[in-house]
């Protein structure tokens, strides 16, 4: 499995080093300059080693992750990508210009996604030449094995499905999710835990 992830902040280290601990991965980082990439791998390496001090992943769990991320050499190198995951921070102009461009260098069969919690699939099909999928992490991607799919009614259901399998083959569980602000996490399982917080800390202190 092949997969692509665009971006230099935190959010991107965090989804490439999530994909990079699936056995059958390579991760792909693909940015404006190698320079950026390999400060995205870098922070990727960052986010495993933390993991490995906090004891939630061994030395070894995360040195064989960490020889699945690759630096993308060159555009044409992503032709036969399986996933490609847009994380940057960039204005909504911005992203979709470098989709744009991917859409013309990447297979028919590469899948399309944004790391985004609401879609305007029209204007995305029209700008980009591909429909694209909003994928959302849970906060703690290395607990939960589940992604959510933001999907509108415009998307067609195939490609729903595509993405599922793409993601069943990685050890990934998907919760299909309306295209409306916030993940469903962050609408009803953090409001919950930050309760449970409150509720404990008044009881007990910190």
């Amino acid at each position: 499995m092949k997969i692509a992830v665009i971006g230099k902040g935190k959010q991107a280290a965090h989804t490439a080093a999530a994909f990079a601990l699936c056995k059958d991965c390579q991760v792909f980082f693909y940015n404006t300059s190698e320079g950026v990439s390999r400060t995205v791998e870098g922070r990727t390496e960052d986010v495993l080693l933390d993991r490995v001090e906090r004891k939630r992943l061994s030395m070894e769990e995360a040195a064989q992750a960490i020889t699945r991320l690759v630096i993308c050499p060159e555009e044409t190198a992503l032709y036969d990508c399986d996933l490609v995951v847009e994380m940057s921070r960039e204005s909504r102009s911005a992203r979709r210009k470098e989709l744009k461009k991917l859409a013309g260098i990447c297979s028919p069969k590469t899948v399309f996604a944004i790391g985004t919690f609401s879609l305007d699939a029209d204007w995305e099909r029209s700008e980009i030449g591909r429909e694209v999928i909003g994928m959302g992490f849970f906060r703690e991607r290395f607990v939960s094995d589940a992604v959510e799919l933001i999907a509108s009614e415009k998307i067609h259901r195939d490609l729903v499905a595509e993405t599922s399998g793409i993601l069943r083959k990685l050890g990934k569980r998907t919760i299909l999710g309306r295209d409306r602000g916030g993940i469903f996490y962050n609408r009803f399982v953090a409001p919950l835990q930050y309760v449970g917080e409150t509720v404990y800390f008044r009881a007990f202190g910190r």
